[in-house]
């Protein structure tokens, strides 16, 4: 039996999300604040910015994948779209747990947005073997992935004065310093 190819594209994915989303923590300030950029990078140190970092490739690998791929099974965006929620949702999850129990370090975000890519990932390919899904499974999972995509955006411009959106370092929200 011949092996999956969404199962080596969603593991291969892995690698690649990790590699633009630690990418991405940078290049606002290496374009020299570049609002376009500021679109799909960190534009602070707050958690909500660091969601981006995994959402925009996230989302950009889905695209590629459905270039590449011109027939897909029927599960292929409501699995992708739960992998995209997971892998913020992990980071949110350990983030503020950190904080309860008085944890937290680079080291340990650093381990929390990889593991956050893993099993997202992972979460996409366990829901790819779903070939019965309805086809409003796929037109949610596409909404679901579309609001993020306007949620990331119009936050980076005008976010909430709420502790998720602050950066806690320059006390700032999205691009005000």
């Amino acid at each position: 039996m011949a092996e999956n190819p969404y199962r080596r594209w969603e593991i291969f994915g892995i690698f690649v999300i990790a590699v633009v989303g630690t990418s991405l923590h940078f290049t606002y300030e290496l374009t020299g604040r570049n609002l376009l950029v500021a679109v799909f990078s960190a534009v602070n140190e707050s958690v909500w910015e660091h969601l981006k970092l995994v959402f925009w490739p996230a989302a950009g690998f889905t695209l590629i994948q459905t270039v590449y791929f011109r027939r897909l099974p029927s599960s292929f965006l409501a699995a992708k779209a739960v992998g995209i929620l997971v892998m913020p949702a992990v980071i949110l999850v350990m983030y503020y747990t950190s904080k309860l129990f008085g944890v937290g370090s680079l080291a340990f975000d650093i381990f929390t947005f990889y593991l956050s890519v893993v099993l997202g990932q992972l979460s996409t390919i366990k829901l790819l073997k779903k070939n019965n899904l309805p086809k409003t499974a796929s037109y949610l999972g596409l909404t679901a992935i579309a609001i993020l995509a306007v949620a990331f955006t119009y936050f980076t411009f005008d976010p909430p004065r709420v502790p998720l959106f602050q950066d806690p370092v320059t006390g700032g929200y999205g691009l005000i310093r």
